[in-house]
């Protein structure tokens, strides 16, 4: 997912979707875990942003579930464990337990027009997930 671009005429092509400082060399595994920066081109829809507090936040995604950051915004990460599903549409802090909750589905852009008929979302499935620090491991709410 993304955009490339090519500066030799396609000899060679180097993402194009986030702060080129972040790149990882060619060639070589993308390192598990790493934050980036983005430049504002993720290439899917974005439901829903949850603060834990000013440098814990959470957005909620279709297509790459959701993404991470620890410092306020500067650097995202899928630094996450316990979430599969396709997409987290919604996320919301307990405002007594700081608990954090989020609805999750394997359904893709369910609110989009192309999908409001109960053919389209009748087989997903779905779960709502809680998490005690901060998203960085997610559970299944019982």
């Amino acid at each position: 997912m993304g955009f490339r671009i090519s500066t030799n005429g396609g000899a060679t092509w180097r993402q194009a979707y986030l702060n080129i400082a972040d790149q990882n060399p060619m060639n070589l595994p993308t390192p598990k875990g790493k934050s980036y920066r983005g430049i504002g081109l993720e290439n899917t829809s974005c439901w829903w942003l949850e603060w834990s507090d000013t440098n814990n936040i959470f957005g909620c995604y279709s297509d790459i579930r959701g993404t991470r950051t620890t410092d306020g915004g500067n650097y995202w990460s899928f630094n996450y464990t316990g979430h599969s599903y396709n997409t987290m549409y919604y996320s919301v802090k307990h405002p007594v337990s700081g608990i954090l909750y989020g609805a999750t589905s394997s359904v893709h852009d369910m609110y989009q027009s192309t999908y409001l008929a109960d053919s389209r979302i009748n087989t997903g499935t779905g779960a709502v997930l809680y998490s005690t620090n901060k998203r960085r491991c997610w559970l299944y709410a019982s």
